[in-house]
């Protein structure tokens, strides 16, 4: 279930994994739960209990966290090229990346080691490079998704001259 969307008013070029962001999500949510569980206190005689906030202040947060989640992945326009991670989104003037190509995964799911299976996408750029593991995909499904990103960015440089 990978996708590449294309707003046609913005020319916005977004790269996913929905697999990924539906594991993440997922998570998140058991997560959730599991802290729910350890926090609420079933005896009654503790009285006055502050199970009302912390839930409150979960719910909240997982909110947040699973908005985050739906939007995972690369983000490529007219200006910048948009990593959205599950905290943090960096931005790189599209100038700034020379291409992207599909490598071997490294990431939280397989401690940091190198896949032969899965494939994520990786920017090159003139100063090094930029992992993007939140697009991950299974062997060759990679390989469209980096065809479809490097064909924005060079839309996007065209459009640019």
């Amino acid at each position: 279930m990978l996708s590449t969307v294309v707003d046609p008013v913005t020319q916005r070029v977004v790269i996913a994994s929905g697999r990924y962001r539906a594991c993440v999500i997922g998570h998140l949510l058991l997560l959730a739960l599991l802290t729910d569980g350890g926090l609420l206190d079933p005896d009654p005689s503790a009285g006055d209990s502050a199970w009302p906030g912390v839930f409150i202040f979960i719910l909240s947060t997982l909110a947040v966290l699973v908005g985050r989640a739906a939007r995972l992945g690369l983000v490529i326009d007219g200006e910048d090229v948009t990593t959205r991670g599950l905290c943090v989104s960096r931005r790189t003037p599209t100038s700034d990346v020379l291409q992207v190509e599909a490598v071997g995964y490294s990431g939280q799911m397989n401690w940091y080691g190198h896949s032969r299976f899965f494939r994520m996408l990786r920017l090159d750029l003139r100063d090094g490079q930029r992992d993007v593991p939140m697009v991950i995909a299974f062997g060759r499904q990679a390989h469209p998704l980096q065809q479809r990103a490097n064909a924005a960015l060079s839309e996007v440089r065209m459009g640019q001259a």
